[in-house]
């Protein structure tokens, strides 16, 4: 019975995580930052509560973070939290998916925002190459 109710919990959490994460995702989508980024912070919380570090499902609130931090010019959050997304999309993944070149571009991104041409080039071919 006690493993039961604790699977139905994590299963509850589990849920919850994936719907704080959707709501931040219509926030970003209305462009409504400021109200994306609680349910983001939330939804990766729980995520971290739940999974293994190299989960993806905390890898996708971590690019959503950056996502936000990008669209509020945080850049530096936005680097940090794409960096990481991108190392546990690498490790669940592998390097050649295509979600590791959608991590990358946004990166090159950031790095063209904040001025750093030769690395936003650098990784922008980076993630070219994975897409061809």
């Amino acid at each position: 019975y006690k493993e039961l109710l604790k699977n139905r919990k994590g299963v509850q959490k589990h849920l919850l995580a994936g719907t704080l994460h959707n709501l931040a995702v219509v926030h970003v989508w209305k462009g409504e930052y400021d109200e994306a980024l609680p349910y983001c912070r939330e939804a990766l919380r729980v995520r971290r509560e739940l999974e293994r570090s190299a989960h993806l499902d905390i890898a996708t609130s971590l690019s959503e973070m950056g996502i936000i931090h990008y669209a509020r010019e945080e850049f530096n959050r936005s680097l940090q939290s794409f960096r990481e997304a991108l190392q546990i999309s690498c490790k669940a993944l592998g390097y050649d998916h295509p979600q590791i070149a959608q991590i990358l571009n946004n990166i090159a991104c950031v790095h063209y925002e904040t001025g750093k041409l030769i690395a936003a080039h650098a990784t922008f071919e980076e993630s070219l190459d994975l897409q061809r």
